[in-house]
Order: structure tokens, then C-alpha cells, then sequence
């Protein structure tokens, strides 16, 4: 990297502005939410908001010539930067458009339609049997993969970063679900139904239940397994930060202690340790200091680096896709996406058809891509007023093992939004897929809390 290059061209005014534009945005969807104070569905999800697209925004365009040597034009900062302010202001005011309309009467309904704790603390049978359901996928879609490496290989250190490398081009060519419905019906049973039964899991296991503690154990496996085994590094750590919330909210804990010792020293371990140990696994030559400094660079400017080029690239190099970004959307209405998936289109077109990977970005990006700025302002509006009313349905009382876990699923697949699709995130990685599951299985009538905590929230 170019260091030289952030220094030079570096405004402290306009870094100062958007900072203070930051403060605004997080006191205003603090006081519609509490989000940072209480865990709720937005808590994952903001924060990586915040650190993927706030904190270094400042600089990120400068990283873009240091990492890439491109200087982006004026017309895709402009666009890059309007986006990012309807983002961080759009979402608090989506929420506070239904805190203000439709909030009292979906709270009287919540009030009707859920019943006192029952208490007995047993797993329900449709549980175990989704349990079993996805651990057979996982082991369909492991038989299904070709790994080119053992295990063994990858925790030994046994691989070199070159063998690493052309390893995870082979996981990710036979994982491609393009034309193979049983794999994309795999990937979503393992992307978006296993982590929620995971999180139900471990809060039934949090208040003494053995099988509960059974099946969380072999759905961690599985999905950590095949996370690391996939050269990925961030299923190994999402499913770490679910089990942590989820057991706190299975033990009846709603703090969000963001200052406690506690969460301070599972956030430094995450940084100094885990992902350290997950770089050096694909990584295997580089330096402990080096590995940090590349996970602190994947937590903030990566992600906002590669936003930049979908305002630089839609609508003058591929055009707009009109709700094609999808490929699901796209096979299912007939549209045509020219060059492809953005994720897929952008690097493509910058480092050339050999490159396998993909660049996702949060959902701003794929709205640009199909809609332009109208796609932005809709889709921000949406996804405040969907999270908004997701949030009030599960506050108000002490929540059973149930809807705890469903919340710690749902909370886990809403930060999805802050790195791949509104689309993926929905039918995915599993924001959706638990939503239709906790209706369709009638969640939504089961025991939720004590009879005793009848008190509506103030939203």
C-alpha cells in the first residue's frame, strides 16, 4: 500500500464535518432504538455500519488510489458520499416514522398476540428436527464440495498461501450455485436457517438443557468447519459473537454493554487474537503485526473502498441493473444483468476473469447499481422500517429461549445488510428466511415472557 498516498490530499475540515455528521446519525437511532445501550436487531448491524462505512470514510478515497493506484472522479465521490449521508440519516428516520405512526397500534397487536412463559424450559420437537435438517445439508454440502486440502492441512500450517489461494477457487467454482437448485436450496439451509437454530440452541442450552447443548455443539461444528475450511473468516467469527449474545439473551440478559470490561475484552480478543489466527491460516507467511493491521483494514476501509466503485462504474460503464443485481431476481423475472453480479462485475473489470473473488459491499451499493439514487432512498427507508418493526415486536418483557434465539438469529443476519444485498440478506443469509419460520411454525403465538412483565416499552 501507498501510505504516502492517504497523507497527501487529507482535509481535516471535511474529516471534522463528517465525524460530527457520524455523532448525529448515532445519538439519533440511540434514542429511537437504544440499540447501543439494549441489544435488539439493530445492534450487530449498526455497529458494523459504522466501522465498514464511518469511521475511515475520511480517507477511503485516498485508500482506493493506495490499494488499487485509481483515482476515482469527482461525479462517484459525490454520489459515494450523498449515499452514505441517506444512509446513516435515512435509517433513524425510518424509525422514527414508525415510532411515530404505525409503532403504538404493531405494540397493541404484540400485546395481544403473544401469551404468558410457559417456563418448562424444553426443546421444542420442530427444533431438534430443523437441527437435523441442517446438519444433514451442511454434510450434503460438504460430500458436494471439492476441498483440495484435508482439515489437518489447514490448521497444521501445512499450505502455502498460493495453495491456499487456488484451494478457495476451487471450494468457491464447485460451491457456484449458478444452475444447481439443490445447491442454492443448500446455501440458504446453511446460510440462513442453520445460524437461528444454532442461537435457539444455545438459549435453551443456557438455562440447563443437555440435548440443547448437544445440537448447538454440532451445529457450531458444522459451521465452523466448513466456514474455515471455505477460506472464509467471517463465519468463524459471526458464529462466535452469536453464541455470545445468544446465551446472554438466553440467561434473560438485554444489555448491550459496549463499556464493560467484558465486551472490551471479547472485542480486543477478536481483534488481537482470533482474526489473527484466521489470517495466518490463509496467510501463513505473513507477520503477527501485519495480520492485525490487515483485520483492522478489513473491519473499516475494505468494504467503503469497494463501495466507491459501484458509484464509479453504474451507471456509465455496465448501466443501471434494475433490480437485476439478484441473480435469484433476475431468473425468476427474466431480467438481463449484462456484465453480471456488481460483486462479481466490478473486480472483474479491474483485475481481469482470472480473479474469482467478490467484492460485496452494504446493501447502498446493489441499490445504486439497480436504481440509482431513488433505489438508495427506497431501500434505506425499507430496511429502517422493517429492522424498526422487528425491534418493537421482541421488546416488552422478559423473552423465552424461543424468541431470545430468534432474536440473536435475526440480529446475527440483519448485519448482512451492512456487507452483501438487501436481496441476499433476505433470502440468504437468513434475515427472511427466519422471519417466514418464526410465522409459519407459529412462534409468534408461543410462550414469549413472564406473566409477570406486561409493561409496553416507550419505543
Amino acid at each position: 500500500m501507498n501510505y504516502g498516498a492517504l497523507l497527501h490530499g487529507f482535509d481535516p475540515v471535511t474529516a471534522l464535518l463528517w465525524w460530527g455528521l457520524m455523532a448525529l446519525a448515532i445519538a439519533w437511532l440511540q434514542w429511537e432504538t437504544r440499540c447501543f445501550t439494549r441489544f435488539s436487531v439493530w445492534s450487530v448491524f449498526a455497529i458494523l455500519l459504522i466501522l465498514h462505512h464511518g469511521t475511515t470514510t475520511p480517507i477511503d478515497r485516498l485508500v482506493s488510489y493506495a490499494v488499487d493506484g485509481m483515482r476515482l472522479s469527482d461525479r462517484a465521490s459525490r454520489r459515494w458520499i450523498t449515499s452514505l449521508v441517506v444512509m446513516f440519516l435515512g435509517l433513524p428516520a425510518a424509525a422514527c416514522l414508525v415510532n411515530r405512526t404505525v409503532g403504538p397500534r404493531w405494540v397493541a397487536f404484540r400485546e395481544r398476540a403473544r401469551q404468558p412463559e410457559l417456563g418448562d424450559g424444553r426443546v421444542p420437537v420442530f427444533v431438534v428436527i430443523a437441527a437435523f435438517v441442517c446438519l444433514l445439508a451442511a454434510l450434503v454440502q460438504f460430500q458436494l464440495t471439492e476441498w483440495g486440502f484435508s482439515a489437518a492441512d489447514l490448521l497444521l500450517g501445512r499450505l502455502t498461501a498460493d495453495e491456499y489461494a487456488r484451494a478457495r477457487d476451487l471450494v468457491g467454482l464447485s460451491q457456484d450455485i449458478a444452475g444447481s437448485p439443490l445447491k442454492h436450496l443448500l446455501r440458504i439451509v446453511f446460510w440462513g436457517v442453520l445460524p437461528p437454530v444454532l442461537c435457539i440452541s444455545v438459549c435453551y442450552a443456557s438455562r440447563g438443557s443437555r440435548i440443547a447443548l448437544a445440537l448447538g455443539g454440532a451445529l457450531a461444528l458444522a459451521f465452523g468447519t466448513e466456514g474455515l475450511m471455505s477460506g472464509q473468516k467471517q463465519p468463524m467469527l459471526f458464529m462466535l459473537v452469536a453464541i455470545w449474545f445468544a446465551w446472554r439473551l438466553g440467561r434473560g440478559d438485554r444489555t448491550f454493554p459496549l463499556t464493560r470490561p467484558g465486551t472490551v475484552l471479547v472485542a480486543l480478543g477478536g481483534v488481537f487474537a482470533v482474526i489473527p489466527f484466521l489470517y495466518n491460516l490463509q496467510y501463513p507467511g505473513l507477520s503477527y503485526m501485519t495480520r492485525v493491521l490487515a483485520g483492522l483494514y478489513r473491519l473499516t476501509s475494505e468494504t467503503n473502498r469497494a463501495l466507491i466503485y459501484y458509484f464509479e462504474f453504474y451507471p456509465e460503464r455496465f448501466g443501471f441493473l434494475h433490480g437485476a443485481s439478484s441473480g435469484l431476481i433476475a431468473q425468476l423475472f427474466g431480467l438481463t444483468q449484462g456484465a453480471g453480479n456488481p460483486e462479481r462485475a466490478v473486480p472483474v473489470y479491474m483485475l481481469g476473469a482470472d480473479y474469482l473473488n467478490t467484492w460485496n459491499v452494504a446493501y447502498v451499493g446493489y441499490a445504486w447499481a439497480d436504481f440509482g439514487m431513488a433505489g438508495v432512498i427506497l431501500e434505506t427507508l425499507a430496511l429502517g422500517a422493517a429492522l424498526q418493526l422487528v425491534h418493537l415486536w421482541f421488546e416488552g418483557g422478559e423473552l423465552g429461549p424461543l424468541h431470545a434465539g430468534t432474536l440473536a438469529g435475526l440480529a446475527m443476519a440483519a448485519a448482512r445488510f451492512a456487507e452483501v444485498s438487501f436481496t441476499a440478506t433476505l433470502l440468504t443469509f437468513g434475515f427472511g428466511v427466519t422471519l417466514v419460520l418464526y410465522g409459519f411454525l407459529g412462534l409468534a403465538r408461543l410462550p414469549a415472557r413472564t406473566a409477570a412483565a406486561h409493561a409496553t416499552p416507550s419505543p
